[in-house]
Parts: structure tokens; sequence; C-alpha cells
């Protein structure tokens, strides 16, 4: 099998990034079998100087806090891949966790993707499927589906900024295409701090906000309809 990655970024914390991809490397030793594509948002000094290992792909979205841009433009790379995987940069793999993903593919047939955090939305749904996966509305911090899934879809939304673009995909492979979202606890995935320095946080609060008004406009009555809550 062989995986993409994704892992979308501004690059403002390096070392953050660099981690990230070194802990893939580490966990997949055949490393013919992936390849990891990170998608800075805007060009900087520090990324252009960035040589990194040789399955790993540099491009830049030109798009500031769109993280969906940065994302679709390294789905876009892909060649032979059966895997996507979107990986929050402060993501650490440590090797065993694929095999623990690759279980619940052989457990169920409807999966749309697999993450490894639950967020607010686990109080108002989700299904206990094991002792350390749920049946979630929604799950990032990593994102592996079969490619087969991200076409369902198609894209993640462009409409927005720095927020809501996960959670909107997830919801779309629930209501249009009746797939299962599973949120695991894994001990094989941690996640590291990252401080977001050297961004301008009003500007960034911002474009959350609206993009967080938008995405409450197109499913906030989806989500009280259907769940009730």
């Amino acid at each position: 099998m062989k995986i993409l990655f994704v892992i979308p970024t501004l690059f403002n914390d390096p070392n953050i990034v660099k981690e990230c991809v070194d802990s893939i490397n580490k966990s997949l030793p055949d490393s013919a079998n992936h390849t990891i594509t990170v998608v800075c948002n805007t060009a900087n000094d520090e990324f252009e100087k960035w040589s990194p290992p040789a399955n790993v792909i540099k491009e830049c979205s030109n798009v500031k806090y769109n993280i969906s841009r940065a994302i679709n433009i390294g789905i876009s790379k892909r060649t032979t891949e059966e895997y996507i995987c979107y990986v929050d940069h402060g993501t650490r793999f440590r090797e065993g966790w694929l095999t623990s993903i690759l279980e619940l593919y052989q457990q169920h047939d409807n999966i749309g993707v697999i993450g490894n955090r639950k967020h607010s939305t686990f109080q108002y749904y989700h299904n206990q499927l094991s002792e350390n996966a749920w049946d979630v509305l929604w799950t990032d911090g990593i994102m592996f589906m079969t490619y087969d899934t991200f076409k369902l879809v198609g894209e993640f939304d462009e409409s927005y900024f720095a927020d809501c673009e996960t959670q909107d995909f997830c919801y779309k492979l629930i209501e249009y295409h009746n797939r299962m979202n599973i949120a695991i606890d894994s001990k094989y995935l941690s996640h590291a701090y990252s401080p977001n320095s050297n961004i301008d946080h009003r500007e960034l609060f911002n474009v959350q906000e609206l993009s967080r008004n938008l995405f409450m406009s197109r499913w906030d009555d989806w989500r009280r309809s259907k769940y009730n809550k």
C-alpha cells in the first residue's frame, strides 16, 4: 500500500514541521511506499532554505490561512497512492500507528475518515466501537482516508480560512455519502504544542470568525435536526 501525506503549514515554527516529517519517516521505514507533501501558505525564507528528505515535496499555496487550498494542492500531487492522510503539523507518529488504523478497515466497510481528535461535537453524538475508537461527527489531527473516499467529496472547501474546513468535509461524508468518521485514542499518535508565533493573531482571529459563521450558516440546522442538539 502507498500513502500520500499532506501537511499544510505557515512554516512559522519550522522545527515543529520538521519533527512531524521525521516522525512519519521513522514510523514507516520503507520510504518508497509513502510521499509527504508540505504546503506552505505563504513563501518565506525558512521554507525556501529547508532541504527536506528525498520523499518530501515542497509546495506553496500563496493563500494565507487557507488550509483547504493547501490540502487540495498537496493531494493534487498524488500519483498511485491508495491512501491520503492530512496531517496537522504538530502531530507525532510512532511505529504501530498504521497497523491500528488498518485494523479498523478490516472491521468496518463504510469508513469516511479516521482521526485522533474527538472535538466538542463528541458531546452531541458518539457511538463507541471499541475501547479506543468512536463513531463521531468530526475528527482530525490526522485525517486518514482512501483516495476513493476523498473523491466522494472531491476537495476541501476553500471558502474556509483557518477553521471549519475539516469539519465541513466530515459532515459531507455523513450527509451525502453515508460514511462513518472514526476518532481514535492512540498511543502511537500525539500532538506537540505549536505556539503560533510570528503571526498576526488579530488577523487570524478575524478570518476564523468569518469561517465559523459561514460553517454555522451551512450546517447548524442540519446538526440540530439530525442529532437533536
